[in-house]
């Protein structure tokens, strides 16, 4: 009995010792799986920190990268600029200028020559002089169309729009400034010339992208807005469509331009519309029109518009010429009969 006692008091003591054990070693495994786990987290802590150094790194090289890649640009951009200023420079000295000597000497045509000719005569130049320059050349070709135009030479105009035109989209983009710009200078000359559909699509493909790349506001934007306007207000205007003057003018009108030549070209555009419904034997309208052209040239003056002799010399504006509050913008006298001269009277 007292065996069986002392067989069972030692199972006990045992029992007891390997629980103490195990609680031992589960306090061990504890302390042990906490160390691991913060040395996990330490270690993923530091690979996250190092991530982020890493990172930030990386960026600053990138950002270096971009700065060199734009100083780059803007260095290889100054350097073309030069180039065409100074192949420019020798074509205007060489072929223009010296035009102006007499015809014994090297390049001159004679000192009585005009602008125009020299221009004309110089033109196939344009290709030899400006080889591996085409940048340049459509430049300079751009240059010499506006001055054919403004000389009412539209078909001499739209050829030198035309190659500049193909140039930049040659050797720069279909959304380069230079292209757009081209292609509304081209537009204008097919306007005069009576391709008034060519015109309208070269116009509307080009405003929305110069908006974009530029700014509404951007003066070639603007230009080609006007271009647009003035396109459907001369085809109406040689269709005899008055509705259709008014609305060209009001879509100029709505771009609220507030500068003086913005405010004048309004007016312009008004006094056209209101000249066409005058032919059109519809007199309220043409009143209405002319009111309006002649408040925006009140506008004009009130902004900074000082050109009187424009005022006075601008065929749009015909239709307000007998209007006497026009005449004192433009500063005439009156049209009226003059005094009868006196009669000589004896001393």
């Amino acid at each position: 009995m007292k065996a069986a006692e002392r067989g069972r008091h030692a199972a006990e003591v045992r029992a007891a010792e390997q629980a103490k054990w195990r609680r031992t070693v589960e306090r061990a495994a504890g302390t042990v799986a906490v160390v691991l786990l913060l040395g996990i987290a330490g270690t993923t802590w530091g690979l996250i920190r190092a991530d982020e150094r890493r990172e930030a790194a990386d960026a600053a090289l990138e950002h270096a990268a971009k700065k060199q890649a734009e100083a780059e640009t803007a260095r290889e951009g100054a350097v073309r600029s030069t180039e065409t200023a100074n192949a420019v420079i020798r074509f205007i000295d060489r072929k223009v200028f010296r035009a102006l000597r007499p015809t014994d000497q090297p390049d001159g045509l004679g000192p009585d020559v005009t602008l125009r000719e020299v221009i004309a005569k110089r033109l196939p130049d344009l290709d030899t002089d400006f080889k591996g320059q085409p940048v340049a050349e459509a430049r300079l070709r751009l240059v010499l169309g506006n001055s054919f135009h403004y000389l009412g030479d539209y078909r001499a105009a739209a050829e030198q729009a035309e190659r500049a035109r193909d140039l930049f989209l040659r050797h720069l983009t279909q959304d380069h400034p230079l292209t757009l710009l081209a292609m509304s200078n081209l537009a204008a000359c097919y306007g005069k010339l009576g391709r008034y559909p060519e015109a309208r699509d070269l116009l509307e493909r080009a405003w929305p992208v110069q908006q974009r790349v530029l700014s509404p506001d951007h003066p070639d934007a603007l230009g080609t807005a006007y271009n647009l306007a003035r396109l459907r207000l001369e085809h109406s205007q040689k269709a005899g469509d008055p509705a259709g003057c008014r609305a060209a003018a009001e879509a100029w009108e709505a771009l609220n331009r507030p500068d003086p030549d913005g405010l004048y070209r309004a007016a312009a555009m008004r006094a056209v519309a209101a000249g066409v419904y005058e032919r059109a034997n519809q007199p309220a309208e043409a009143a209405a029109d002319a009111d309006r052209a002649v408040g925006w040239l009140h506008k004009a003056v009130a902004a900074g518009f000082r050109d009187r002799g424009r005022m006075a010399r601008d065929p749009d504006l015909d239709p307000l010429r007998g209007r006497a509050d026009f005449r004192g913008l433009v500063g005439s006298p009156p049209s009226v009969a003059p005094p009868p001269r006196p009669t000589a009277t004896g001393r």
